[in-house]
């Protein structure tokens, strides 16, 4: 009986700071945008570019460092990111990016069609083998007809692109 009631005790010990600290927290309250959260990762990420590495690590922290064309919401639809919108061609094989115009690299230089370009030709298909694998042999080219517009060209329909 007594060891029952020492467990019963420690449990309340546990749980009672996670209760004041939830209501306190102000518990049906709307979120507040801002602030910090801190991640606990398993292992030093050992760098921080996500072009030449499939590294989990680096891709939980680079996640929240590096924007994308498109991101995801949580029911895993596409969403504007560094392009503001997109078109995909009938055939499934010409995805059209137009880049929002204010993205902007860290230093406030602007995001172009041309950086898109690159990023793609010489490091994600030359170093990422994941990018390298699902894209490099179907991929045909990346045109890049003005500062603000890129668009990638498929040798057959690659619907899992976005």
């Amino acid at each position: 009986m007594k060891i029952r009631m020492k467990g019963w005790a420690a449990l309340a010990v546990i749980l009672l700071p996670v209760a004041i600290v939830s209501r306190a927290s102000g518990e049906g309250s709307l979120p507040v945008r801002g602030g910090s959260v801190v991640v606990a990762i398993s292992s030093d990420p050992g760098g921080l570019n996500p072009a030449v590495t499939t590294q989990g690590g680096v891709h939980l922290i680079c996640g929240s460092i590096f924007s994308g064309l498109v991101a995801h919401d949580f029911q895993l639809n596409p969403v504007p990111d560094l392009a503001e919108s997109w078109d995909v061609s009938p055939d499934a094989r010409v995805y059209t990016f137009r880049l929002a115009p204010g993205a902007v690299f860290h230093d406030g230089e602007p995001v172009t069609s041309e950086d898109v370009r690159f990023t793609f030709e010489e490091l994600l298909l030359k170093f990422h083998s994941r990018t390298r694998a699902s894209i490099g042999d179907n991929l045909r080219r990346v045109l890049t007809p003005d500062p603000h517009t890129v668009v990638f060209e498929f040798e057959r329909p690659y619907a899992a692109f976005l």
